[in-house]
C-alpha cells in the first residue's frame, strides 16, 4: 500500500502532462496573439512586393481566443505621424481546411465604427500567418495577403 501511495503523484503528474500535450497538438494554429507585419502584393510576372509596416503599425496586436473571440488593438499613424490606437473586437470560426470567417468591428480614421465580415484562406508557416482574402477581385495570378507574426 505504501508503494502505491508513493507512486500516485508520479502517475497523476504524467497523466496531466499528456493531456496538456494533447490539447496543444489539437489547438487550432490561429489561436494566440499576432502582430501585423506586412502586406504582400503579386502582379503578373513581377516578383512579390512586400510592404513592411512602420513601427507603429507593427504594435497592432490581435488575440484569437480558443472560444472564438477576437480582441486586440489596431495601431496606425495619422497624418501628424501620431500612433493612434483603435480597439478590435469580433469573432472567428474555422469553416473548413484553411478557410476561416472573421467578423470584426474596427474603427475608421474618423472614429466611426465599421463592422466587416471577411472570409480568409489562411496559411501557417512556422510562426507566420498569411491571410488571403477570398473574393478579393484580383486578376488570375495576382494576389495580396496580410502577413502576421505570432507573438504568443
Amino acid at each position: 500500500m505504501k508503494k502505491l501511495f508513493f507512486l500516485l503523484p508520479f502517475i497523476l503528474l504524467s497523466c496531466s502532462e499528456d493531456s496538456v500535450e494533447s490539447e496543444t497538438e489539437n489547438q487550432d494554429p490561429v489561436i494566440g496573439i499576432w502582430k501585423h507585419v506586412a502586406v504582400v502584393y503579386k502582379f503578373g510576372s513581377d516578383p512579390e512586393y512586400v510592404h513592411t509596416y512602420n513601427s507603429c503599425r507593427q504594435q497592432t496586436r490581435i488575440y484569437f481566443k480558443a472560444n472564438g473571440e477576437i480582441t486586440g488593438t489596431e495601431k496606425n499613424s495619422n497624418q501628424e505621424e501620431e500612433c493612434i490606437e483603435k480597439p478590435v473586437v469580433g469573432s472567428w470560426k474555422k469553416l473548413s481546411g484553411n478557410n476561416y470567417k472573421f467578423i470584426m468591428t474596427v474603427h475608421d480614421v474618423n472614429g466611426d465604427e465599421e463592422i466587416s465580415t471577411l472570409t480568409y484562406e489562411i496559411t501557417f508557416e512556422d510562426d507566420e500567418m498569411r491571410l488571403h482574402e477570398e473574393d478579393s477581385g484580383w486578376d488570375e495570378g495576382d494576389y495580396e495577403y496580410e502577413l502576421y507574426s505570432k507573438v504568443e
